[in-house]
């Protein structure tokens, strides 16, 4: 469906997210500046669309979406404001022009030509026009009036596309009528349903899982071999109990705010819409019309209602409220272009050479690195982790979200339900990872989920999503555990900078935003003006030298013993694949970075960050605040001291400097100034 008038502001989507049921997504273009306008295209997921770039023009507004994959064919759905535009045939024309090597084209919308007659030639604007679409050899469908005035101001015209039982209808939402036609093209479509093998769990499998479930597991102080005792015997209970089976699921999901109520009465609109059809009654038009309206109130308050009781469930959640927020303005991610094996290989050969070329463009090596931020004196905070107790462990257990990943053995909801039985097992190769300072090489496995960016990107573009790393629960369990230790050691001894408000209790997203808005506020309010610099990083949890990590962890924090052995054999080893519904790549080693997804790896990065804080402490004048690798720098002055900017200059060269010596990269593209 295409739409024109939209009425949307840039980066305001939530009418055009109402409009989309399940399974169906929406591209859109705001008019640039000013009120109304718009133009917007509707499509069913399966059919693989994205946007394509076409650039601007001035006398009218245009969206071109790509469909299809292997044999494409493209729509442009086109606004062109009423009134008089010297500048509309040509550059329509160069618009066309563009689009001369494409074989199959449909180009419709609303032109605004008040031509009542589809072969009256009076108009010599209309003229033009037409003699423009015939040169490029196009076909134009509509015929008759489809406003409401009468004047036919929508068009399609196609250009190697066939279509038919085209006919425009006044649907009462709009002065515009709505154009219909059949479209006939070949591409390949994503299935509706997909296959999936799981294991099938109901109220009794934790039950029957405790039951069968007996197995204690000896002291030994091989973390691996204790973990493998663990899998084996969970497996072998599993197939026992709740055998893996296959099955078809539907790809998409109903909207959750849709009762029964709402179902019966779009159940009634389809009724007595037939009706109208039939009949041509105004009356059945009227109840017709009082249906549509109830249904679409309807719709509105239940949608409303399911927000509104999720909202209020998750105050003092910011996490949960900032997701929900997003599910309600932002557009759905498009799906992940992964129909294979060999697209998942694709996607881990780009991750490899992104974080390749990153770290390639670095000045030193790691070893010269870590001299080049000498540390100060740190007495040791921690040299062993101390052994967690059950009931610890079960309180932790609770505090966990119930996301599974590939890695998991046993599916989470079903971890919890049993963790009473296997509780001693998990605790067991818990402790001894604890306690011998090692990593169990299967917890040191991540499985990476493409995860698209930001609205507006290009879906078909590797450089449009981020890896994110999914881990084994169990894994991240005991993550938290060491997150938990280190975390409080480093709070007794003051260690983490007052300005970073990324991944600790008490900082987030809220504090950074009022302290640097607030200081903004109060220098303005003192007359100064202020500048503000926020740095971007290219790929910064993905670079991350793991020899100048071990040492930022022993010098500038105070790990030792066997804690700083556990935490070398966590970065030690590790390996990552690219999976994606039932394709997965090949493993490949990770030999730098600290997993996205993780719990300790966003821990880790802010430690390696140290002495970026004591650098940019340095500078007198400098403000600075960090949200993990987000840095905002911003200095005020009196109008007459513009100079001081100077010191901006010189305090970033230093951050870039040190940047470069410790495998980070600035990405100068997305880096941003505020005056």
């Amino acid at each position: 469906m295409f739409l024109t008038e939209t009425w949307q502001r840039d980066s305001d989507h939530s009418s055009l997210i109402e409009l989309c049921p399940a399974g169906f997504s929406f591209i859109g273009r705001p008019r640039p500046s000013g009120r109304g306008g718009g133009v917007a295209a509707v499509f069913r997921n399966r059919l693989m669309c994205r946007s394509v770039s076409v650039g601007q023009f001035s006398s009218f507004e245009l969206q071109m979406i790509k469909v299809g994959d292997k044999d494409p064919f493209y729509c442009a759905v086109v606004y062109r404001p009423p009134g008089p535009n010297s500048l509309f045939l040509n550059e329509f024309s160069d618009f066309l022009s563009s689009t001369m090597k494409l074989s199959k084209l449909i180009v419709l919308g609303d032109f605004n030509f008040h031509n009542f007659n589809c072969s009256d030639d009076s108009d010599l604007f209309t003229r033009g026009f037409s003699s423009v679409m015939d040169s490029f050899n196009f076909t134009q469908h509509v015929c008759g009036p489809t406003h409401v005035k009468g004047g036919t101001l929508d068009l399609v015209f196609t250009l190697g596309v066939n279509i038919d039982s085209i006919f425009s209808e006044d649907i009462f939402i709009s002065d515009h009528h709505c154009i219909f036609f059949n479209l006939s093209f070949s591409v390949s479509l994503l299935p509706a349903r997909r296959e999936i093998s799981s294991r099938i769990l109901n109220s009794s499998s934790a039950d029957a899982f405790s039951n069968a479930f007996n197995l204690v597991l000896p002291p030994c102080t091989d973390v691996n071999a204790l973990l493998g005792l663990f899998n084996s015997h969970c497996r072998s209970t599993l197939d026992e109990v709740c055998p893996i089976k296959t099955r078809l699921t539907p790809v998409t999901k109903a909207s959750p705010w849709i009762n029964d109520s709402i179902r019966r009465l779009k159940q009634s609109c389809r009724k007595v819409e037939r009706l109208w059809k039939k009949t041509r009654l105004h009356v059945h038009l009227l109840y017709l019309k009082d249906l549509l309206v109830s249904f679409n109130n309807a719709v509105k308050d239940a949608r409303a209602t399911y927000f509104t009781n999720l909202i209020s469930k998750s105050r003092g959640n910011p996490k949960v409220l900032f997701n929900t927020i997003s599910d309600i303005v932002m557009p759905r991610p498009p799906a992940v272009p992964i129909h294979s094996n060999d697209d998942c290989e694709t996607f881990l050969s780009f991750f490899i050479e992104k974080v390749r070329s990153v770290r390639n463009s670095m000045r030193l090596t790691a070893a010269s690195a870590s001299v080049s931020s000498p540390s100060p004196p740190r007495p040791v905070i921690l040299d062993t982790f101390s052994p967690v107790s059950l009931p610890e462990l079960v309180r932790l257990v609770g505090t966990m979200k119930s996301s599974s990943c590939s890695l998991d053995l046993l599916p989470t909801p079903l971890l919890k339900d049993v963790f009473q039985s296997i509780g001693p097992c998990v605790l067991s190769i818990i402790n001894s990872s604890l306690l011998s300072g090692q990593v169990p090489e299967l917890f040191k496995e991540a499985v990476i989920a493409p995860l698209f960016k930001k609205p507006g990107l290009d879906p078909s573009l590797l450089s449009s999503y981020r890896p994110i790393s999914n881990l084994s629960f169990i894994s991240k369990l005991l993550e938290k555990v060491v997150a938990k230790q280190l975390t409080a050691a480093l709070d007794r001894h003051a260690i983490l900078d007052q300005f970073q408000s990324g991944f600790r209790r008490a900082h987030s997203t809220e504090t950074a935003l009022l302290r640097v808005t607030n200081d903004m506020l109060m220098q303005s309010d003192a007359g100064n003006c202020s500048v503000l610099l926020l740095l971007d990083l290219t790929a910064a949890f993905d670079t991350v030298d793991h020899h100048v990590l071990l040492d930022r962890l022993k010098n500038w924090v105070g790990v030792s013993g066997s804690a700083l052995d556990w935490f070398t054999s966590y970065l030690t080893g590790r390996s990552f694949s690219v999976v994606c519904s039932k394709f997965k790549s090949s493993s490949a080693s990770l030999t730098s970075g600290v997993p996205q997804g993780s719990v300790l790896g966003p821990l880790l990065f802010i430690l390696y960050l140290l002495p970026l804080y004591h650098i940019l402490s340095s500078f007198n004048d400098i403000s600075y605040h960090f949200y993990a690798d987000d840095i905002q720098l911003y200095v005020s002055f009196k109008p007459q001291d513009v100079f001081k900017i100077q010191i901006l200059h010189k305090c970033l060269d230093s951050v870039k400097s040190w940047m470069n010596d410790n495998f980070l990269q600035l990405n100068e593209t997305k880096t941003e100034v505020l005056v």
